[in-house]
């Protein structure tokens, strides 16, 4: 290298900078030609804005913002072009402290023969080392400023401000929809050297470089100065590229297939440039250094330096050396559609080189004119050609990307890419590509612009024994197609809905489309595919599905929207409507409708579009799988997390009850959602609904929504009053129980309270206790008076409760209080409405009360393994075995004044600690001690009447 130095002389090095000065000045006269007059102006105007903080100036932030652009002066066209934004602007050239802008570079395909008048400009702000964190936030203010105003110019403008030592450095900005973030650093560089076209500033350093030298790039640049030949503020410097590490190959394939998801004809191109390079290492020809060398050679050509023919030339030589001609063909494809120009369209009046270099190219390639008429019409593709040329595409994008996974995995310990970036596009990839049940797959990303069809058929296959899916026809005369000849079967669906929704988030279907609808049995459904997608274009368009949020990408997958569908293509009145039959009811529930209880709802359809942009889709018959689906949905936003998913849009397509049926479901959802995501508890709370005149009772397990099938209220009561191991409400859903006490008390309910409730009915009374837990106990018992029903059941609770909490707690030191107790009479008032009234048991207004304590040895209530104590009398299953129940009857008979045979209430009960085993702190709720009780007083009370009738005293035998 020394010896290379010492022989090249100022002249020489001044030559170089002047040949790539003059191909740069070219490249932007090429780019000027292209542009619209707009474009001219602001990329004229573009410097000086950044060269001063003048008031009148769009972006102007304040008198402190960074300024100045090094060897900068305004020329006569952006003083032109400033007054066309700016009337009578007056440039006032100024001596300047320091300028703080270094260069200003446009990036991408300007100058190029893939630019186009919809190009967007992406700027490179390279600025000096030392601004403060406030000024470079200042600059940032201005940059994004600009872009406002050039947005509402109807340019598309994005700045990247760019530190040059920080940059050599590796350090990158994340992953944005503009920005490759960490996924690569060379390969950015490299694109940069060979596509920059320098606006205002220093030029870079790099150009100075041979391509032999690039290995020494650093010593090489130091020895220049340190001769003079350049000085050390005259160029920008980024840093020399000779090669490109193995670990990027990897993480520029994924931010490829990111974009590709999108615009896969560009990305096409970049992910096989990746290959090629991978190909080639470790000896790897940059394009840039390709590029670098023709210059260096005196190449001027500005045909043979275009950087996307170089591109394309490179691709070429890669595949015609494998003698792959079916890749080779779509990159030519892709490089045709990249350029965008429609060669099979009339010439244009002015000369356009862009035009003439692609005629050139496709003669080469021997396309003919039908060929070329196909390509040049992709925006009005229809779905057949879309699916063809989208499988085409993603095979390829597969290939690539898989060729550098197997590269990465060869050559490198780990991709250049931070975990959060890998992560979001990883996620992209799997939204995109992934294949599972219900997904809506779209295959129109970046292909046709129309595939939108006048006329579409759905139709049902019957297969057999049983109905099959649906498939989506195209036939332009109207008429129903053979669903099974595939030039007019589209797709092929399991249900209505995902055919449906592939029709529209794909863009064949939407509100002026002409469907027809035909179940196997025959029947048609036109009307209810007409309303569905007359509403679903408003609720879902089609363009939700094609902005992707990196942000979005990084977090969690989560529902963003979701419609129900409810009765797609079946409604369970229609048979009712056609017989005559007719509904006439006060029962507005549309799960239990009408005097015969009917459920309005046979479908329940659901559609979801996620964070990561999925549409996923699922059908679900009968009322046990539209539960199963709605539990489907909340797994989305597990209940322990807090945060509830978004309430479903609901629609009916019903012909009959729409309004009825549609606001029922809505309700049913918003309920589930405040029931157990509306507190803390809420993931211990169960919901009770009816449907028809079976009851279903929705609970939490393991954050999935589960249900209970309950035949009847009794059945329902027996299910409410298991003992649980934390707290949770039962919520009633408003349609349901309302002939019963249940809503009325269940709003009393608390937590660590025991509520006793009673409702009198003359000889017996209906007695309801929810424990401390939320569970509620039900018993009917014989009624005497309120006082001798309380005491029994305070006496009960005041003995178990306590005695559980000294043997948890222990005499000492004992943290907290056993459950407090309240009592509640239900009753009716003047008005024959249910009322709730406290009520407080007295002690000694019953006489003759006296205690029955029950000891368990087990969870059996067979009289095998009890003591029983009246008072101070003991009987035991040891001494009376089977007729241990019959003898305590006898014996309480006995004690009563006259033998009195009302029921027999027990008043203490003590349970062995092997029932508590499944209760945290081996604590179990009132609820079991109470069910435990009934079923023994059940044994007893059989006794007792066994006695009231005349039987045997057990005392006496034979007697």
């Amino acid at each position: 290298m020394l010896k290379i130095l010492s022989k090249i002389t100022f002249a020489e090095v001044e030559a170089i900078k002047k040949r790539f000065l003059m191909i740069n000045r070219e490249r932007l006269r090429r780019a000027e030609d292209c542009m619209r007059n707009n474009q001219r102006d602001f990329l004229d105007f573009l410097p000086l804005l950044f060269h001063t903080n003048h008031t009148r100036l769009p972006g102007y932030s304040s008198k402190d913002t960074p300024a100045g652009i090094c060897d900068y002066v305004p020329s006569s066209r952006a003083l032109t072009a400033a007054n066309k934004y700016v009337n009578r602007f007056e440039y006032q050239k100024r001596a300047m402290p320091r300028y703080d802008i270094i260069s200003m570079f446009l990036m991408g395909s300007s100058g190029t023969v893939a630019y186009s008048k919809k190009s967007d400009f992406d700027i490179w702000l390279c600025h000096q080392n030392d601004l403060s964190a406030e000024r470079l936030a200042e600059l940032q203010s201005k940059a994004t400023a600009i872009e406002q105003w050039a947005d509402e110019q109807g340019l598309e403008v994005h700045f990247f401000l760019m530190e040059p030592e920080s940059f050599k450095a590796g350090k990158i900005v994340d992953l944005s929809s503009e920005s490759s973030g960490t996924a690569q650093y060379y390969l950015l560089l490299e694109e940069f050297y060979r596509t920059s076209l320098l606006l205002a500033g220093r030029y870079p350093a790099w150009w100075l470089v041979p391509v032999e030298e690039e290995a020494n790039y650093a010593a090489y640049i130091k020895g220049l100065q340190e001769k003079r030949l350049i000085g050390e503020s005259e160029t920008v410097d980024f840093g020399g590229i000779p090669t490109v590490p193995a670990e990027e190959f990897f993480g520029a394939a994924l931010w490829q297939l990111f974009k590709g998801i999108d615009s896969p004809y560009k990305s096409v191109l970049k992910l096989l440039l990746m290959e090629v390079y991978a190909h080639e290492y470790p000896n790897i020809e940059l394009l840039c250094l390709r590029f670098k060398k023709a210059i260096f050679n005196g190449e001027n050509d500005l045909d043979r330096l275009d950087p996307y023919l170089m591109l394309y030339k490179k691709l070429e030589e890669y595949l015609v050396k494998r003698e792959d001609e079916e890749r080779l063909e779509l990159v030519r494809r892709c490089f045709y559609l990249k350029v965008g120009q429609k060669l099979s369209l009339p010439e244009p009046k002015d000369f356009d080189w862009r035009r003439d270099v692609m005629r050139s190219q496709s003669n080469s390639w021997g396309w003919e004119r039908g060929q070329v008429q196909t390509i040049d019409n992709r925006a009005n593709w229809k779905i057949q050609q879309v699916v063809k040329e989208r499988g085409i595409l993603v095979k390829e994008l597969t290939y690539t990307y898989q060729f550098l996974s197997d590269f990465a995995r060869k050559y490198a310990q780990l991709a250049a890419i931070n975990q959060r970036d890998m992560t979001a596009l990883g996620r992209k990839l799997y939204a995109a590509f992934e294949r599972k049940t219900g997904k809506v797959e779209i295959v129109n990303r970046g292909i046709s612009e129309n595939v939108w069809e006048p006329v579409l058929t759905f139709y049902q296959i019957r297969q057999r024994d049983h109905q099959g899916g649906w498939t989506v026809l195209v036939d332009g005369s109207g008429e129903v197609g053979d669903p099974n000849n595939s030039s007019t079967a589209v797709k092929r669906a399991h249900s209505l809905i995902e055919a449906l929704s592939w029709a529209h988030f794909n863009g064949l279907m939407d509100a002026t489309t002409v469907p027809k609808a035909i179940r196997a049995d025959g029947r048609q459904i036109t009307r209810e595919i007409e309303d569905f997608e007359r509403a679903i274009v408003k609720l879902m368009p089609r363009s939700l599905v094609l902005e992707t949020n990196v942000d979005a990408l990084g977090r969690s997958v989560k529902v963003q929207q979701a419609v129900v569908v409810v009765n797609l293509g079946a409604d369970p009145m229609a048979q009712n409507v056609r017989d005559g039959k007719c509904l006439a009811s006060n029962r507005m529930d549309a799960f239990s409708y009408g005097g015969m209880f009917e459920c309005l709802i046979s479908s329940f359809d659901m559609i979801l579009l996620t964070s990561w942009k999925e549409v996923v889709t699922s059908h679900h018959s009968g009322i046990e799988n539209v539960l199963n689906g709605i539990s489907s949905y909340f797994q989305w936003s597990p209940p322990s997390k807090g945060v509830a998913p978004p309430a479903p849009e609901v629609l009916c397509v019903s012909q009959n009850h729409t309004t009825t049926i549609r606001q029922r479901v809505e309700r049913l959802f918003k309920e589930l959602i405040d029931c157990f995501y509306g507190s803390k508890e809420g993931v211990n709370n169960r919901f009770v609904f009816m449907v028809e005149r079976i009851y279903y009772v929705l609970y939490l397990e393991d954050d999935a929504l589960r249900y209970q099938r309950l035949p009847s209220y009794a059945d329902l009561l027996r299910y409410l009053g298991k003992g649980r191991q934390t707290f949770g409400r039962v919520i009633v859903d408003d349609a349901a129980l309302n002939d019963t006490l249940l809503p009325l008390m269940l709003k009393f309910n608390k937590p660590g309270v025991v509520q006793l409730f009673y409702k009198d009915e003359g000889r017996v009374a209906d007695v309801y206790v929810l424990d401390e837990h939320g569970s509620l106990f039900y018993q009917q018992v014989e009624f005497f008076d309120s006082q001798r029903l309380l005491l029994h059941f305070r006496k009960f609770f005041d003995s178990v409760l306590h005695r559980q909490y000294f043997q948890l707690s222990g005499l000492e030191g004992a943290s907290g209080d056993a459950a407090e107790i309240e009592y509640f009479r239900i009753s009716r008032n003047s008005q024959n409405q249910l009322q709730v009234g406290r009520i407080e048991p007295v002690e000694g207004t019953v006489k003759g009360f006296f205690s029955i304590q029950v000891l368990a040895e087990n969870n059996d209530v067979a009289p095998n393994s009890f003591r029983i104590y009246c008072d101070d009398r003991e009987f035991s299953s040891l001494e009376y075995g089977s007729r241990l129940f019959s003898e305590v009857a006898a014996y309480i008979v006995s004690r009563r004044q006259g033998g009195q045979r009302y029921p027999i209430f027990i008043t203490d009960l003590d349970l062995p600690p092997s029932m508590f085993a499944d209760y945290g702190g081996g604590r179990a709720p009132i609820a079991d001690f109470l069910n435990y009780k009934k079923n023994i007083e059940i044994k007893l009370n059989e006794a007792l009447d066994v006695l009231s009738r005349g039987g045997v005293h057990p005392l006496r035998p034979g007697s």
